[in-house]
């Protein structure tokens, strides 16, 4: 798992005022914003640089659900991990069994 990185007293606040702007967007729009509805190239290049990619800053103001492939990805190990404990077992069963029939 990635380290989250500690921000700086102006980097926290860059965050904020980025995510009140993508907000206060919204809330005019009636919708999340696109890169274009910014003020300019500008604007945006500040947003990105502050939040990552357009869609992880949306998600970062709360406009946007957080991508499900990740959680999609999780349960898929879950159950991986689930499969492999249950062979584990029965494989320590059945050498078990083996072991004692000598």
């Amino acid at each position: 798992m990635a380290k989250k990185k500690i921000l700086s007293p102006e980097e926290l606040a860059e965050k904020k005022e980025c995510i009140a702007i993508l907000v206060a967007l919204a809330e005019k729009l009636g919708r999340p914003p696109i890169k274009t509805d910014t003020a300019g190239p500008e604007e945006t290049l500040r947003i990105k640089r502050a939040l990552g990619p357009w869609p992880r800053a949306l998600e970062a103001a709360g406009l946007k659900a957080p991508r499900e492939r990740k959680a999609i990805r999780k349960e898929r190990q879950r159950k991986k991990q689930v499969k492999a404990e249950a062979f584990r077992a029965a494989k320590a069963v059945g050498t078990a069994k083996t072991k004692g029939t000598d």
